[in-house]
């Protein structure tokens, strides 16, 4: 099945939920119509359209937001198998599926509302249609995980493996995106590395969630570990180096308005503290915070979002 055919397959299974559901998965399916119709008139449309830095700043979120989502997939997947905030795991579960086609297709077909055509350099196409295949192999375990079907936890490993090679091919195109929009001008070297920095965020706010649960119930718990302490690192290093800016890099210090939200932003992820601090003291994650850990990611996945809102608003 090709880009086009599984987009309108994604947009018809939105209509069948609609229509014959009231369930939580009925909400994402109307959130996933809105951008049926706008992507599919931006589909329709002929030529570029130029790109302004708040329109570019919009086109690295949707790419950003893949690397993020596909993390956060195999994340709370993991929380679901074991049974942790079960309602709240599969509300998430669902949420994150829907948003990583719909993410996809916003890059492939464009988006009328935001005035976003679709890609079109060839070797940035090649890498969405590698991570569609890929993608459609992280739905066959994300389904039957949903389903309860086969061995929860070889789905839970087959969704990690996936999310790591998914989010290294989208880190690339996002890369080759910025690149691209610095050598034409569109943004700044200093946006483009505040950018960099918000998306490296977001995609390590949910490594830290989706680390925790491998290494509490994973198998191989000593390699998740290890990661959850690289990215709880690598994320203190950021927000530091965000509110204080950096002259090696070319990141600025935030803008009034970016600098209050980031403090919502560490607030938040300050709650894990206690959480991160016993996981590294004692060498192991206790699946009795589990449920706290769910939770609290989410919310500094909310913030870090709100950050990117406000990006895009300001320039």
């Amino acid at each position: 099945m090709g880009i086009h055919s599984s987009f309108q397959a994604f947009c018809l299974k939105a209509v069948f939920y609609c229509k014959h559901t009231f369930t939580t998965l009925a909400s994402f399916a109307i959130t996933a119509l809105t951008l049926c119709v706008p992507a599919a008139m931006a589909d329709s449309t002929t030529g570029e359209q130029s790109l302004s830095p708040q329109t570019a700043v919009e086109q690295l979120d949707a790419i950003g937001r893949q690397e993020m989502l596909i993390h956060h997939l195999a994340g709370v997947a993991c929380f679901v198998a074991n049974g942790i905030e079960p309602l709240r795991a599969k509300h998430q579960a669902l949420q994150a599926h829907w948003g990583l086609q719909a993410a996809h297709a916003r890059l492939r077909h464009g988006d009328a509302v935001l005035r976003l055509s679709p890609l079109t350099q060839p070797e940035i196409i090649a890498v969405l249609d590698a991570m569609e295949a890929h993608m459609l192999s992280s739905y066959r375990a994300f389904n039957g995980l949903m389903n309860q079907r086969g061995e929860a936890l070889q789905h839970m490993e087959d969704l990690k493996d996936l999310s790591w090679t998914l989010s290294t091919q989208a880190r690339g195109v996002n890369a080759q995106l910025r690149t691209a929009h610095l050598e034409t001008g569109v943004i700044s070297q200093e946006l483009e590395q505040t950018i960099s920095a918000l998306n490296e965020m977001r995609a390590l706010s949910q490594v830290i969630s989706k680390s925790f649960c491998y290494s509490a119930f994973g198998q191989h718990p000593e390699a998740s570990l290890a990661t959850f302490q690289q990215a709880s690192e690598r994320l203190d290093a950021l927000l530091a180096k965000f509110f204080e800016g950096s002259e090696d890099s070319g990141l600025p210090k935030p803008h009034a308005v970016m600098a209050q939200q980031l403090s919502i932003v560490s607030g938040e992820y300050a709650k894990l503290s206690p959480i991160i601090n016993a996981t590294l003291a004692e060498a192991a994650a206790s699946p009795q915070y589990s449920a706290l850990m769910l939770n609290q990611s989410s919310k500094i996945l909310a913030e870090l979002d709100n950050s990117f809102y406000l990006l895009a608003a300001i320039q």
